[in-house]
């Protein structure tokens, strides 16, 4: 599950002198590509499996498209699909600026790699000169591509061709799978309303160490009938989760077991329990977790999928105020003396109410 929810941050990185978008992925993700470390940043690149025309002349056209691709691909990298952006030229926009990999002598980016597939190339640089390491194109699930053209709108270096995206005439394409280094991203021209694949490249991933410590409780507390625990992190949303999970007891008081209603939610770090009938305040309330062993969406977690531990009667802090009060508090009485005071019930007695002084 940890692969599933793999963004831990977003940084803003410059490349190239561009500000460029870093999603931070943990290294148990199913698309970091084999061979990297943690620290190690890439992108992947990806020939959508469904085609369009040429026609457009808007670069968010082509985008949507690509991201279209993505959303209905792995559900591995579909939480991303916003992200990614076509590699095409339109009169008003070259590929290079579009995608974030403009490059200068000094920082020529990051490498990319086909997405579940070998690495195209080592940077931007080499991205662009056509000596790409791999030409085995992949689409948005992982699949082999194929050999097809590829709209780009581009010349090789990822400036716009004259025959751009949206050009009344002809439009630019490319030939991927072509080991002619001249052909991978521009190979000639055709009639825009052909319809072929595009390119789609993802942000900058950054990898990072997996999560995989379970949530840990913290500290809890009642006061009356609401219990609250606290963990040591976030936990995630949970549909399913049911009061039969959890057991609270108050064996210093009336030792017996408390009944629960209502339904646990949980709020950032925090469960909260309503309990059908207040606790005394001199309970000593314990309160205990046992995971589910069948169902879904049903188990308390963090974000990675690290399910918290099942435990049983841990302590909780009793800050149920007294009920009986004293009025007032302090009393003073000297030897024959007399003194005056009430006793106030911060609550309707159950019960005869028997005081001792």
């Amino acid at each position: 599950m940890g692969g599933l929810l793999a963004v831990l941050a977003l940084t803003f990185l410059f490349h190239g002198g561009q500000v460029e978008a870093q999603i931070q992925v943990t290294t148990d993700w199913a698309p970091v590509p084999s061979g990297l470390s943690i620290g190690d940043e890439f992108r992947l690149l990806f020939v959508t499996s469904t085609t369009r025309d040429a026609t457009a002349t808007n670069i968010s056209s082509y985008d949507s498209h690509v991201q279209s691709a993505v959303a209905s691909g792995r559900n591995t990298i579909r939480s991303y699909s916003s992200s990614f952006k076509v590699v095409g030229s339109t009169s008003s926009v070259d590929a290079r600026d579009h995608t974030n990999t403009t490059y200068t002598s000094s920082d020529k980016g990051v490498p990319i790699y086909y997405l579940y597939g070998a690495k195209v190339a080592d940077d931007y640089e080499d991205f662009y000169d056509g000596t790409w390491d791999n030409h085995s194109s992949k689409d948005e699930w992982g699949r082999a591509a194929g050999s097809y053209n590829v709209w780009t709108g581009s010349n090789s270096d990822g400036t716009k061709h004259g025959n751009h995206l949206g050009s009344s005439g002809d439009v630019r394409y490319a030939y991927p799978t072509s080991t002619d280094r001249g052909s991978v991203l521009s190979r000639n021209n055709q009639s825009r309303t052909t319809r072929e694949s595009l390119f789609g490249l993802s942000p900058v991933f950054q990898i990072v160490q997996a999560d995989t410590a379970p949530p840990v409780l913290s500290s809890a507390w009642v006061d009356r009938t609401t219990l609250k625990m606290t963990f040591h992190e976030n936990l995630a949303a949970v549909s399913s989760l049911a009061n039969s999970a959890f057991t609270v007891k108050r064996p210093g008081g009336t030792a017996a077991a408390v009944t629960l209603s209502g339904t646990p939610s949980i709020s950032g770090a925090t469960v909260t329990l309503t309990l059908s009938a207040a606790v005394l305040d001199t309970d000593t309330v314990t309160v205990g977790y046992t995971k589910p062993g069948t169902g879904t969406d049903n188990k308390l977690a963090d974000a990675a999928g690290n399910e918290v531990v099942s435990f049983a009667r841990r302590a909780v802090t009793n800050h149920t105020p007294p009920r009986l009060a004293l009025v007032p508090k302090k009393l003073k009485l000297r030897e024959g003396g007399r003194v005056s005071y009430g006793v106030r019930l911060r609550a309707a007695p159950s019960a005869t109410v028997t005081v001792t002084v």
